[in-house]
């Protein structure tokens, strides 16, 4: 099992109110980024372009003021946001 399954595959919503607010499908495109995702396969799965995801994505981390694109660094941002939980589980 990967890091990225261990850790975001099954990450839940906080009880917690979010310190920033999502459209439905900027929603919908962080869940599946928090589960590994590309953005092409977001896409596949949402049923738009790539590069809208792109461009979700983008609007994402500009609400997280998050500046790096890196996977580990967005989900630090969304853990301390209050937008995720971490969830351990044995697979």
């Amino acid at each position: 099992m990967s890091i990225s399954e261990g850790l975001c595959a099954h990450c839940i919503h906080n009880t917690e109110k979010p310190r920033i607010y999502l459209t439905d499908r900027e929603s919908d495109c962080f869940q599946l980024y928090m589960q590994g995702a590309s953005f092409r396969e977001a896409a596949q799965e949402l049923d738009i372009n790539w590069r809208t995801v792109h461009t979700h994505h983008k609007s994402i981390r500009k609400k997280m003021e998050v500046q790096s694109t890196s996977r580990f660094d967005f989900f630090k941002q969304a853990f301390r946001m209050n937008l995720v939980r971490m969830c351990f589980y044995s697979g």
